[in-house]
């Protein structure tokens, strides 16, 4: 009987094959955009199978620059995502669906898919962001009957609006609308916090979430730069159809009470879920139940909040 290949041997041709597979699949998805980079191997947890994202090439956007050097973003969120997903999935007996609003390039979406534990609604209103988000779900074939991308923003209402976005940050920009000049309207923001570099890098028609996801949601993480309290306006019927059972969320006061197109405070962003029955977890803050304990909470400038179903 022939003797099976030693170990090192067979790494190298399953190197081999996985590198002509990948060389394949870039052709078949056609190049990557304008001033992207192609990070392989992605693995947030040893129990998924690595796979390959397009970032932002260079330095300038946080998020790209993260992957591309520790493959790696938002690890306590990537955590817990990635361990609750799989809990829920055997909880609730069918595959969980997360909806990802503000999906940016895609790095929780992808972890999702990869995970084996969830379906994913993408919404993102960047057209490069999406861009490159679709090729990497075409990189990795296998994600693709998975995932269903909306190239779209959402907010409350339906109206054009602008992407304004920090040159050291450009693959994250926040949605303005109705204002003169965008990012005159956003550097008078970042003033007070030590920036002044926002740049308009695109446009989009905006949509009400309920017109847009009709089915049931498990699961929403939504991150959409200050513009959180307008997409809760338009979301009311997916929560009285199907409320998540968790939430998870940036919350970032200053910004939601700039780009909000009401006088509305920032707390009624967090109201909308107290009132529903959702428990807030703050900054390992005591978890936050009552509108009472929130009027006593101490936010900070930024805050990564986890939300759930009681």
């Amino acid at each position: 009987m022939r003797a099976s290949p030693p170990r090192a041997w067979r790494s190298f041709f399953w190197s081999l094959l996985m590198m002509r597979g990948t060389a394949t699949m870039s052709v078949e998805c056609g190049p990557p955009a304008a001033g992207t980079r192609n990070v392989h191997g992605i693995q947030p947890r040893s129990n998924i199978a690595p796979y390959n994202m397009d970032v932002v090439a260079g330095n300038n956007d946080a998020v790209s620059h993260a992957i591309a050097s520790a493959k790696m973003w938002d690890r306590m969120k990537t955590e817990l995502l990635a361990n609750e997903l799989p809990l829920l999935h055997a909880q609730i007996g069918h595959t969980p669906v997360l909806l990802d609003i503000g999906a940016n390039l895609g790095w929780f979406t992808l972890l999702a898919a990869a995970s084996g534990h969830a379906r994913v609604i993408a919404v993102e209103a960047s057209e490069s962001n999406a861009a490159r988000l679709e090729r990497s779900l075409c990189l990795n074939a296998n994600f693709t009957n998975l995932v269903t991308l909306h190239k779209v923003g959402v907010g409350a209402s339906t109206e054009e609006c602008a992407l304004v976005a920090r040159r050291k940050n450009i693959a994250s920009p926040s949605a303005v609308c109705g204002q003169g000049d965008p990012a005159v309207f956003m550097n008078k923001w970042g003033s007070r916090h030590g920036f002044r570099d926002y740049v308009v890098t695109g446009s989009f028609r905006m949509t009400r979430i309920d017109d847009l996801v009709t089915s049931r949601v498990d699961v929403l993480k939504i991150d959409v730069e200050g513009h959180e309290l307008e997409v809760a306006k338009g979301w009311s019927a997916l929560y009285d159809r199907s409320p998540p059972r968790l939430v998870l969320t940036e919350y970032v006061p200053s910004l939601i009470a700039k780009t909000s197109n009401t006088t509305a405070e920032p707390l009624e962003y967090l109201r909308f879920f107290l009132r529903r029955g959702y428990t807030i977890e703050a900054n390992k803050y005591p978890p936050i139940t009552t509108e009472k304990q929130l009027v006593h909470w101490k936010a900070r400038w930024i805050n990564d909040l986890v939300i759930r179903r009681r």
